[in-house]
């Protein structure tokens, strides 16, 4: 009776445990299946600081903010939730926790300590509007990686992760299928219109226009890069389920999400994402490499035919799958082929420079000079020798048929002002038709060259550099990025400028710069295009080490746990499907950021990864000593024998 009471007991706790598993994982599915889908238009104001930095005073989101919104309201229900649940034996505890634990310590530590002594403190704090990760949304993706590594406790908690992303890869399949094909929901259709836009701003906007280019996949993820950091994830971890997983039902369940993660990735065009799964697929083959071999009957065939599969998207579509392909090869070769230090970007654009001095704004072309005057108010024009320029005024725009100048016209800027100002004079040039500068024009200061916001004097920067000379436009621009971020690191070995501050510190008055790698000097430059240089500048050195030790932690004990094994259980299949994604979000990294629309999703999965990690290590250990005490007890039995004899 009593032993019929203590199973009982035992069941009822066993119970109890599986409820309370499955409610902590409630926030996690969130995270996964329904954060990155949220969508909503708003109209963000700039502190003022980041507005006289980027010249410009409101920002509209209709990505970030509400996602990282919601990622707050979850990280809240994380801490309530661990607070009521919480039990002794979800603790975890090994070497490699211990360092997991220690390197993010140090990086959110470090990241804090950037975030107070930032001189955009509100920024720092809550993030960039149209990015919103600050110090607050860094925490949480800490927060979040450590409760997943806690409410993972068993192998089968891995189901509700793949159904989770499963149901988010076919809803963005679909959106993205949309967009491949020139149809985007959310500026064709009214009914997706309204889903993201208040009512007032339906009735007074009406559509949303210019989020993306056509026939391109960005889903709801803000940019086809970020499109491309999340399929380098994705199409891993199925790819590997699909292809080692025992049963035929979840080979075609895996297979199926495969397809649509790959739709989506080439759909991207996303370089990035493509060099996130070449690195995946390399680290596969080497984990997988005594497999491979041993199993090369079934696995040649496998891959022959998901290369079929991709070569029918591709036919299908024209070719547009690949476009994007031969670019990476030549912009990677481009790279990697070093500087080109005779080249000056001066000599292939239009505007040598443009300098403000004695009243005016001397424009250097490259075969004349334009001097920008002001006589009782009014702009004049004259060349470097002081004879005048005749513009004829039409319709506020000023055109002339002198031809060192017959290219070069100005227009008048009819500025909106509170009630009771006077809205200061300001000419918009165009040069071949494309708008450049601004000049203010008044009695006080002369003409000068002038921003767009708050309207005031501005000097064109000329920035210190370090690489990528005459390599600025490769990687959509990503050489001229780097070449101007990386003289910023001189400052933030220790501490950074703070989380999301890297627009209001990067040269924005890079105006010449700008128009040879951009084909434009109006260009915001908000994100560096590399994680680890994101992390190194806004975070600080000292925060991107405990990053790296972190993730570099986690990638060398799957390596001991899972390379080059001639067999696999389910289990291991999990961890390495884990470790891909990883490393694919990882790869990635090099030419993309972290954004709210996609790293809960790599935090989510590091934390699935060192929690199944930790599982297996102690379930080897666990085997060892069971191994050594059967040895003891079979050598002290042969001992007892032999002493009997």
């Amino acid at each position: 009776m009593a032993n019929s009471t203590a199973i009982n007991k035992q069941e009822k706790l066993e119970k109890q445990k599986e409820i309370v598993n499955k409610l902590m994982f409630i926030p996690i599915i969130a995270l996964l299946a329904i954060v990155p889908l949220i969508m909503r238009v708003q109209e963000i104001a700039l502190e003022p600081a980041l507005a006289d930095a980027l010249n410009i005073d409101t920002i509209t989101d209709i990505f970030s903010n509400y996602k990282a919104t919601a990622i707050i309201i979850i990280s809240i229900s994380i801490l309530i939730l661990t607070f009521l649940v919480f039990q002794k034996d979800m603790i975890k505890k090994d070497k490699y926790i211990k360092i997991y634990a220690i390197s993010a310590g140090v990086f959110i530590f470090i990241t804090f300590l950037a975030t107070i002594f930032s001189s955009n403190s509100s920024t720092a704090w809550w993030g960039l509007p149209g990015r919103s990760e600050g110090f607050i949304i860094t925490a949480c993706y800490i927060l979040i990686l450590f409760y997943t590594i806690l409410s993972f406790r068993n192998y089968t908690n891995f189901k509700w992760i793949l159904v989770a992303l499963a149901f988010l890869i076919v809803v963005t399949t679909v959106i993205g299928a949309f967009q491949y094909f020139g149809y985007d929901l959310f500026i064709h259709v009214d009914f997706f219109k309204r889903m993201i836009m208040s009512q007032e701003q339906y009735q007074s906007v009406g559509s949303i226009s210019g989020i993306i280019e056509d026939k391109t996949i960005y889903g709801t993820m803000f940019h086809y890069n970020y499109m491309g950091s999340f399929s380098a994830m994705m199409v891993p971890l199925f790819m590997t389920l699909t292809l080692f997983l025992r049963s035929k039902k979840q080979k075609l369940l895996c297979g199926c999400i495969s397809i649509c993660s790959l739709f989506l990735l080439f759909g991207s065009s996303s370089r990035a994402g493509f060099i996130g799964l070449m690195l995946a697929v390399l680290v596969g083959i080497f984990i997988f490499g005594k497999k491979i071999v041993k199993k090369w009957k079934v696995t040649i065939p496998i891959l022959i035919a998901l290369a079929v599969v991709v070569v029918g998207f591709n036919a299908m579509t024209r070719g547009t799958i690949f476009r994007r392909i031969p670019t990476l090869i030549n912009e990677s070769i481009g790279l990697l082929s070093g500087s080109d230090n005779s080249f000056n970007y001066k000599d292939h654009i239009p505007v040598r420079d443009v300098i403000n001095e004695d009243r005016s704004a001397k424009i250097v072309f490259q075969n004349a000079t334009l001097v920008l005057g002001e006589t009782d108010g009014s702009i004049t024009f004259s060349d470097e020798a002081g004879n005048p320029v005749v513009y004829t005024e039409a319709e506020d725009v000023y055109t002339t048929t002198d031809e060192r100048f017959a290219n070069v016209s100005f227009t008048n800027v009819d500025l909106i002002v509170p009630e009771g100002q006077v809205a200061p004079k300001v000419t918009n040039m165009y040069v071949n038709g494309l708008s450049t500068f601004l000049f203010k024009t008044d009695s006080a200061e002369g003409t000068v060259l002038c921003d767009a916001y708050p309207v005031q004097k501005m000097d064109i920067d000329e920035p210190e550099t370090i690489g990528f000379r005459g390599k600025e436009k490769l990687g959509s621009a990503r050489g001229y990025i780097w070449s101007r971020s990386i003289p910023m690191m001189k400052d933030t070995f220790l501490i950074g400028y703070g989380p999301d501050t890297y627009a209001a510190k990067f040269p924005q008055n890079d105006l010449l710069g700008k128009w040879w790698a951009y084909d434009t000097p109006n260009m915001i430059v908000d994100k560096v295009h590399n994680l680890y240089l994101q992390y190194f500048i806004n975070n600080g050195g000292l925060a991107l080490l405990g990053f790296l030790v972190l993730v570099i932690a986690y990638i060398i004990q799957s390596f001991k746990l899972y390379a080059l094994k001639g067999f696999y259980e389910n289990k291991e299949i999990l961890g390495i499907a884990t470790t891909l994604a990883i490393i694919g979000y990882l790869g990635a990294g090099m030419f993309n950021d972290s954004v709210v629309s996609v790293a809960p999703i790599f935090w989510v999965l590091l934390g699935i990864g060192i929690a199944i990690n930790f599982m297996i290590q102690k379930e080897k250990i666990e085997n060892s000593k069971r191994v050594a005490h059967a040895t003891v007890d079979l050598k002290s039995k042969k001992h007892l024998r032999e002493s009997n004899s």
